[in-house]
């Protein structure tokens, strides 16, 4: 609303208009609550997803040592004859 119109409205008038903006504030502020809930979830679970990918690469990577050992292993036992 624009300033001349509030300051000519009735005190009744005006309490009635700053309660109705309010309430849709506040459904405004719920909605914006809900959503930013929605939102960390969303990053909670980037999160989680990442560890698993971070513990599954180190995994991995243990794994090519193991196996780069044993190839190692294997190949000096071929070489010498036995």
């Amino acid at each position: 609303m624009e300033e001349e119109q509030l300051r000519r409205m009735s005190d009744r008038d005006l309490l009635v208009e700053v309660a109705t903006t309010q309430k849709h504030m506040r459904g405004d502020i719920a909605a914006l609550s809900e959503h930013q809930r929605d939102q960390n979830g969303a990053v909670a679970d980037l999160k989680a997803a990442e560890l698993i990918q971070r513990g599954a690469l180190m995994m991995l990577s243990g794994l090519m040592a193991i196996g780069i050992s044993v190839a190692g292993i294997v190949l000096a036992v071929v070489a010498r004859g036995g």
